[in-house]
């Protein structure tokens, strides 16, 4: 038996991975009858036996050969999905899967093949100790047990084992995550000091001076940790070793570990406090490698401490409550004695009732003796300065400008906006199309074409600013590398430097818009392909971004932390689009750089029509993140806008907020027909003459139109691109273009070095055991099966 598993190594599988077992017989005599039988463990789950043939009855699958000649050859496939491990079961499952063909003659032979489930390193034990803020002197809990009652200013640490169940090295950069126990979001811990309105940090922590010397010095940044000093001692198996771990107390962020085969360690941070912890309050940690999370990893949980009662010191005593106080008119004006008498001015005589005002008698002293309701202000005076625009700064020092946005005196929300909601209700209140910009934004949220995004299934329609915050502005922090993706508008627009030039293209990909100045964003330094650049914060201030995807990377790529792809199908996988950009990938939509296809069927298919078509973009251009990712509100098909200019995503009626549709998870029915409206976002570039003509020279591959129109019928699969031999009619395009950035994150490994951005979605199963798109000398082959069609070196002529 054979496997497509990790031929190195103890074939290690990723819980829930798909596995293809190839079993292979070759009769050294005459076997009449003969059977092929193949026992899988409890838990595994058997997904597609080839060809229909096996008979799946409690864990064991069974193939029919009929009478096989002596040297006779028989090959069967089946694809295994591996048990998915629970937070009650072992983290690490050794299997054995055994296959056995017999025959009626008494004929037997027997193979064995050996796979090991677990996650890439395995983290189920976590230990706190708390640092004691006079001696310093950590005291530990017991392994994985939760901390309770964390206070303002305290001090932990908390420390995790780390187990490596292969016997090949692992590389991770420890990095500890945490959230409110009721929060689905992580985020990073703020690096070196407290930061405001987060409850805890990472910090240095203060140790005796030592030998003999008063006082106390602060730890060392990073500090081994002894074997010996080990917490936790769960190992795989017996010849698991111990490895010296290591202590993050500094500023600064940890180096890369290798973690040899067949070792376990221990990580430890020391997490601060703030002033900002609330009471009575539960969050979660979690180690993860720089940000990327663990599968299956141990999450821990401590609670903060109640608030403590307030007691009264010896000889204090509490208030009388003698209501709000009265007006001084009212008393004035009252004919009640009682009313008078109660109330006591100790500076005036006893007969003598004034009112708060402005004015005094001349022959009183300047006292105030009650409070004055504020009276209803007067109607908005007019600006003593003319009021173009909040957006155009004004030196002149008489200008009101400022005090459409802000408020100095009674503001309630950030920056002393009016009040304390979305940043958005401020801005909708003039970008609505009636009330001062002639830009309906406000609309664009409110179109009920427009479906709320759902974060369960990744459908996202709109960029939401119309939710509350409680994150720093991105256009207000640094970020290294903290998670806080959202929305607001002052993350793309700085309101104060705004104007309305467009965006240029240039061969590096297109400038920042006038809309979009003084803007924060990341530059990129690009490695080989496949590989995450090299993040650089541009603050708007002292550096600002010069193209225009630095602006969206700053929440699409790895600069921060993206959300967790665990749970989701392949389809729906949150991706580094700094990786995807990447101009030495092998294939990628040419954002940053020229595309890699130059050839003549490439610029025929820029240059040709269809019924969606907008641009006429040439192969050696680049292209915007708002060609694709756009207002559909701005699509024309009889004059398109031009290309660089406003073509804001705030929200789309298509899903991943595009520009036009785009079909790309749910498969067609055996009968339904191609449509041009399913790929109308591809047509906005492309011409569609391949899709509908065999024979084009707008495409370098003659059978488009064969796979989206001819395969009616073609598959008896379901209907979900995410399920292994789903399909059962006409093809999409992204069954063979699944990832449509780039092919560096390709689901199949094997894609990954694809040209003209053939990767194929999950539905595509190998065949054989191979799954791959090949070209070379003219000639492009695919061995795959796709909608029940198994292709063996399909050929067909590519230039």
């Amino acid at each position: 038996m054979t496997s497509d598993a990790p031929a190195e190594g103890r074939h290690r599988l990723d819980p829930g991975a798909l596995t293809s077992i190839v079993v292979s017989t070759t009769a050294t005599t005459v076997a009449p009858g003969a059977s092929l039988q193949v026992t899988v463990p409890t838990g595994w789950t058997v997904l597609q036996p080839s060809a229909g043939e096996a008979s799946i009855a409690s864990g064991e699958v069974r193939w029919a050969l009929g009478d096989l000649a002596a040297g006779e050859r028989a090959d069967r496939r089946m694809v295994l999905r591996a048990p998915v491990l629970g937070p009650a079961t072992d983290m690490v499952i050794d299997s054995a899967i055994t296959a056995r063909l017999a025959a009626a003659n008494g004929t037997t032979d027997e193979s064995v093949l050996r796979l090991r489930v677990a996650p890439e390193v395995v983290i189920q034990h976590a230990t706190y100790a708390t640092v004691h803020p006079v001696s310093h002197v950590p005291t530990y809990l017991g392994v994985d047990t939760p901390l309770k009652n964390l206070a303002t200013f305290d001090t932990l640490r908390i420390r995790f084992q780390v187990r490596n169940p292969d016997s090949l090295p692992v590389s991770l950069a420890p990095s500890l995550q945490y959230r409110p126990a009721e929060s689905a979001v992580w985020l990073d811990l703020p690096v070196g000091g407290p930061e405001l309105g987060l409850p805890l940090y990472l910090g240095d922590e203060w140790r005796p001076a030592g030998r003999g010397r008063p006082g106390t010095v602060p730890g060392p940044e990073l500090e081994a940790i002894p074997t010996g000093d080990f917490r936790a001692r769960d190992t795989d198996m017996p010849p698991q070793q111990a490895a010296a771990g290591l202590r993050f107390m500094g500023s600064e962020k940890g180096p890369r570990v290798t973690l040899a085969g067949d070792t376990y360690t221990e990580f430890e941070f020391t997490v601060h406090a703030t002033v900002d912890l609330p009471f009575g309050r539960s969050f979660e940690f979690r180690l993860t490698d720089g940000g990327r999370p663990h599968a299956g990893a141990i999450v821990a949980r401590l609670t903060t401490a109640a608030k403590s009662p307030v007691v009264l010191s010896p000889g204090q005593r509490h208030g009388i409550d003698v209501g709000a106080p009265v007006d001084a008119a009212t008393i004035a004006a009252s004919t009640s004695a009682a009313l008078r008498d109660d109330v006591d001015y100790a500076l005036l005589p006893p007969d003598r009732i004034i009112t708060a005002s402005t004015g005094v008698a001349t022959d009183l002293p300047r006292y105030q003796l009650a409070y004055v309701r504020p009276e209803t202000p007067d109607e908005t005076a007019a600006p003593a300065a003319p009021f173009d625009s909040p957006h155009v700064p004004d030196e002149s020092l008489v200008a009101d400008t400022c005090a459409r946005c802000h408020s100095a005196h009674s503001g309630q929300g950030r920056m002393l906006l009016p009040d304390p909601n979305p940043q958005s209700t401020l801005c909708l209140s003039c970008h609505d199309g009636a009330n001062g910009s002639s830009i309906d934004v406000a609309g664009q949220y409110a179109d009920p074409s427009v479906p709320q995004n759902d974060p369960a299934t990744r459908s996202y329609y709109r960029h939401d600013a119309m939710l509350l915050s409680d994150h720093v502005l991105a256009s207000e922090n640094e970020f290294g590398g903290v998670s806080r993706r959202h929305s607001e508008c002052a993350d793309c627009h700085n309101p104060h430097n705004s104007v309305a030039t467009d965006s240029v293209q240039t061969t590096t990909g297109w400038t920042v818009s006038g809309r979009q100045l003084a803007l924060s964003g990341v530059a990129v330094a690009n490695g080989p392909g496949g590989t995450a650049p090299t993040y650089t914060f541009l603050d708007g201030l002292a550096a600002q971004p010069s193209r225009e995807y630095e602006i969206c990377l700053k929440c699409h790529s790895g600069f921060t932390v993206l959300p967790s792809n665990t749970g989701q199908p392949p389809s729906r996988w949150a991706l580094d689009k700094g990786i995807d950009s990447n101009q030495y990938n092998r294939s990628f939509h040419p954002v940053e750089a020229a595309g890699t296809n130059q050839t003549s069927a490439m610029a025929n298919s820029l240059a040709g029509t269809s019924p969606y078509k907008q641009w006429d973009f040439l192969t050696t251009g680049t292209v915007r993140c708002l060609h694709c990712h756009g207002d559909p509100a701005k699509f024309d098909a009889t004059t398109p806008p031009d290309p660089g200019s406003a073509l804001a995503p705030h929200a789309s009626q298509f899903r991943g907020l595009l520009l036009q549709a785009y079909r790309d998870r749910t498969l067609k029915p055996a009968i339904e027909a191609y449509r041009a409206d399913d790929f109308a976002l591809c047509f906005v570039c492309h011409a569609e003459e391949p899709f509908r003509n065999e024979g084009s020279t707008a495409t370098n591959f003659e059978l488009h139109a064969f796979h989206v129109s001819e395969l009616l019928g073609m598959g008896s699969g379901g209907l979900d691109i995410d399920t292994p031999g789903a399909g059962q009619g006409n093809a999409i395009c992204a069954e063979c273009h699944f990832r449509l950035h780039s092919t560096a994150q390709a689901v199949n490994a094997g894609d990954r070095n694809n040209s003209r951005l053939v990767n194929f979605a999950p539905n595509v199963l190998p065949n054989s055991g191979a799954l791959e798109w090949r070209r070379s000398g003219g000639i492009g082959t695919c061995t795959l099966t796709c909608h029940g069609e198994s292709h063996l070196d399909e050929r067909y002529v590519t230039p």
